[in-house]
C-alpha cells in the first residue's frame, strides 16, 4: 500500500472530477457496463510484490504516521537489560513522584524518541528530550557541560542511560540531566529455547516449577515445550511472553535438574 497509494490516489482524482461535473463517455460506459470493475474505470492499479519491511522500518512509520508503535516495539525482549541499567522504570518513578523530594536523584534508561534542541536568551544551546521504555515517556531537560558532553550522541532511537534530578512543574513530572551514557549492549543469543519432554512429566508440580524457573530468567528468548510421543512425534507448545528468558547456563541447569539432561538437548 505504501508503495502504490500515490498512484492508486492520482488515478481516482481525474475520474471523480469528471464524474462530478458530469462529463462521461457513452462509448466506453457501454463497453464496460459488463465488467464488474466499470466503477473503477482507469482507476485499476497493479500491486507490485515487493518484501516486508523489516522491524525497525516499519515500527519508525508507525511512530512517524501515528504517533506510537503498534505492532511491535523496539525495546521488546531488552527487560532484563533494561533493567541492570536503571533504578527504576519510567513509569515507576512517574507514580513515586510525589512521594519524592524535588531534586532527587534517579536513573532510567529508553529509547530516544525525540530531541527538541533550542537556545537560551543568552545564547547558550539546550535540549529537550523525550525518554520512552516499555511503558511510558518521560522529557528530560539537558543544559550546560551536560548538553554539550551528550549532545553529539542525543539522536532518536539511541538507547540511553540517564541520571538526573526529578523535578514536578503542573502535576508534570521531568528530570534535569545530570548524567548520561549510551550504554555498550552486548548481542544476546536471541534464538528460541526449545525444551523437550514425555507429556508425563508435565504434572502440575512440575509445572509450576518450570513457570517459576522461567519467571527468575527474564531475558528476549521465546521458549518452546517440544512434546515426544513414544513414536518420535513432536506437539510443539509456545509459551507467552511473560515467560520469554535470557538464555545462560543458570538457566540450562535449573531446567535439567527439575528435569533431566535430555530435556534441553539443543540448548
Amino acid at each position: 500500500l505504501f508503495t502504490i497509494h500515490e498512484t492508486a490516489i492520482n488515478s481516482v482524482v481525474g475520474l471523480k472530477r469528471k464524474q462530478a461535473e458530469g462529463q462521461f463517455d457513452l462509448f466506453s460506459d457501454l463497453e464496460d457496463s459488463g465488467s464488474d470493475d466499470s466503477s473503477m474505470g482507469d482507476a485499476m492499479v497493479n500491486v507490485p510484490d515487493v518484501e516486508e519491511w523489516d522491524k525497525k522500518t516499519k515500527l519508525n512509520f508507525e511512530r512517524e504516521m501515528l504517533g506510537l508503535y503498534v505492532s511491535d516495539h523496539p525495546l521488546s525482549g531488552m527487560q532484563s537489560v533494561l533493567a541492570s541499567l536503571r533504578d527504576m522504570s519510567i513509569a515507576q518513578l512517574v507514580n513515586r513522584a510525589d512521594t519524592m523530594p524535588d531534586g532527587q536523584q534517579v536513573t532510567v534508561a529508553g529509547l530516544i524518541t525525540n530531541v527538541d534542541r533550542r537556545v537560551s536568551k543568552k545564547g547558550n544551546p539546550w535540549a529537550i528530550v523525550t525518554i520512552e521504555d516499555l511503558e511510558t515517556s518521560i522529557q528530560c531537560m539537558f543544559f550546560g557541560k551536560v548538553y554539550e558532553a551528550a549532545a553529539p550522541e542525543l539522536a532518536i532511537d539511541t538507547v540511553v542511560q540517564i541520571r538526573g534530578q526529578v523535578e514536578k512543574r503542573d502535576e508534570t513530572v521531568s528530570m534535569r540531566a545530570t548524567e548520561f551514557t549510551v550504554p555498550t549492549l552486548e548481542a544476546q543469543d536471541e534464538r528460541p529455547l526449545i525444551i523437550t519432554l514425555p507429556p508425563v512429566a508435565l504434572d502440575r508440580p512440575h509445572v509450576m516449577q518450570l513457570g517459576q524457573i522461567l519467571s527468575n530468567h527474564p531475558g528476549p528468548c521465546e521458549v518452546k515445550l517440544a512434546l515426544m510421543d513414544d513414536k518420535g512425534n513432536a506437539k510443539v507448545l509456545t509459551f507467552g511472553d511473560r515467560f520469554r528468558v535470557k538464555r545462560d547456563t543458570s538457566l540450562f541447569a535449573e531446567i535439567k535438574i527439575l528435569f533431566g539432561p535430555s530435556a534441553l538437548p539443543l540448548a
